[in-house]
């Protein structure tokens, strides 16, 4: 069953803060999404979340991503409690591994 994808908030805010982002269609298989909707900072905030719980390093790439946005705004993207964590250990002690999404 394919979900239609509905962020509340209504419409979301339009993206001025976040990259334009490849989206990896295996991880958003179970949803549908406008491409208005794509456009959003909170679709963009949702992806994230499925990219760090479930995507590759790839995936992370083509985020586009600094990581230095990562470490501002790591509460605000829905993530399980393990891989939060996770998260918040490789941003605290060493983010070098992923030095091509740095460097976009």
């Amino acid at each position: 069953m394919v979900r239609v994808g509905r962020l509340g908030g209504g419409r979301g805010s339009l993206c001025y803060n976040l990259p334009t982002m490849e989206i990896n269609p295996n991880l958003i298989w179970d949803y549908t999404f406008t491409p208005a909707e794509r456009r959003t900072d909170q679709f963009k905030r949702w992806y994230l979340g499925r990219v760090l719980s479930h995507g590759t390093s790839r995936d992370i790439r083509d985020t586009n991503i600094k990581m230095g946005y990562l470490r501002e705004n790591l509460a605000q993207i829905s993530l399980p409690s393990k891989v939060r964590k996770f998260w918040q250990w490789y941003l605290d002690h060493d983010s070098t591994y992923l030095p091509a999404a740095e460097s976009h």
